[in-house]
């Protein structure tokens, strides 16, 4: 397994062996990353698959840094090719082949700072030159897609704003290219460190599981679809909105119980928001999970927003509002899926700080100490209500 590094090591100097991957969940902020949840599960998974494979994890990162300082060209970038250039010359000589199939990223904040309105772009970018570079290094075939978890903590102090522009950034990313940029989730379900910005140990932890099933997905030669609107199909008659999703295991499910419902637009449901073309809100009478396989949500307003509306979920939290903590802060939503897999992980005996909070609202039998649903979450959205 590989060694974590930051932006300022010399990789080729700290990697000159693989090491087994041990993570720190006891700490609130230093230690963990997605890497333990990912790797572990994803090999725990793909083996029950009748796909024996090993795993390595080498993490480049740069804290609090926008795209320009990790774009190709700079130190962190360079790491990151470096790793990549050691790790084949350390698997070759072991017997092993090696190849890279897909990079987690965890990013935006910094670009959500700067209000970086061709964050799209940069993703589309960024991930072109990286499969390049790593094909060059390997002489591998395969794609190298980047698997994008959604921010969801644009209305951090440090942000000042009420509606982060990265999110849908990353939706257009993926709109335009799913292939190569694949929103894997949002995380606003996810426990966050008292900086608002990074997740908690724990929640490194879990995400690094819900990254697993989007690269099992890619193993085995499969696509992901969050659990996200069918935007080309978003419905309005009258003061009813019909919204059908892709739903990776139906039925939909609004479940309040878990992750509270948040009240900072007036009218406002269960995370989903209306707004009409003067941008004013909507207020929604009621929200129903329908059709056939139950992926659909059908949205009945008090009034007709008439042409030019918009529908959003999970996108607005008053400026201040910590993301996350036990899911019952920040901008958040309670529509999930009813996905039958569990957590590789058990959660809660490892809770030893006094301000970690829940890891997140399970209800019970799910308590401390056992294995916790892997729901898949709705992504957040700000889609165009069609005219008709």
């Amino acid at each position: 397994m590989g060694q974590p590094t930051d932006g300022t090591i010399d990789i080729t100097d700290n990697f000159n062996a693989f090491v087994p991957l041990v993570g720190d969940v006891v700490s609130p902020n230093l230690g963990e990353t997605v890497a333990n949840g990912c790797a572990d599960m994803a090999a725990a998974k793909l083996l029950q698959d009748g796909i024996a494979t090993r795993h390595l994890v080498t993490v480049i990162a740069n804290p609090g840094e926008a795209y320009s300082s990790m774009a190709k060209g700079t130190t962190p970038y360079a790491n990151s090719l470096a790793a990549i250039t050691k790790a084949k010359a350390l698997a070759t000589a072991a017997g092993w082949s090696y190849a890279v199939r897909a990079l987690p990223l965890l990013h935006g904040e910094a670009d959500g700072h700067n209000l970086n309105t061709n964050y799209a772009a940069n993703l589309a970018t960024w991930q072109a030159n990286y499969e390049a570079d790593i094909q060059a290094i390997t002489g591998q075939k395969l794609a190298v897609p980047f698997m994008v978890q959604q921010l969801a903590s644009g209305a951090s102090t440090n942000s000042n704003q009420t509606q982060s522009i990265i999110p849908m950034q990353q939706v257009a990313a993926w709109k335009a290219n799913p292939s190569r940029i694949i929103l894997a989730y949002a995380p606003y379900f996810l426990q966050h460190s008292p900086d608002d910005e990074h997740l908690s140990s724990q929640g490194y932890r879990l995400a690094g599981q819900y990254f697993a099933k989007v690269y099992r997905k890619i193993i085995r030669g499969e696509t992901w679809f969050p659990l996200y609107p069918k935007w080309n199909r978003i419905a309005k008659i009258g003061n009813v909105i019909t919204i059908p999703f892709y739903v990776p295991e139906p039925p939909l499910v609004l479940d309040s119980s878990t992750i509270s419902e948040p009240t900072f637009v007036s009218g406002s449901r269960y995370g989903f928001e209306v707004y009409n073309s003067s941008n004013a809100p909507v207020a929604i009478s009621s929200v129903a999970i329908v059709g056939k396989y139950k992926d659909t949500v059908q949205l009945t307003l008090a009034s007709d927003p008439g042409n030019g509306g918009r529908v959003a979920y999970a996108f607005t939290a008053p400026i201040g509002t910590q993301a996350g903590p036990g899911a019952t802060t920040g901008p958040r939503g309670c529509l999930r899926d009813s996905s039958q897999e569990m957590s590789f992980y058990t959660y809660g005996q490892d809770r030893t700080t006094t301000w970690l909070p829940s890891l997140i609202n399970y209800p019970a039998p799910y308590a401390d100490g056992t294995s916790v649903p892997l729901w898949n979450w709705a992504c957040i959205f700000n889609e165009p209500i069609p005219n008709f």
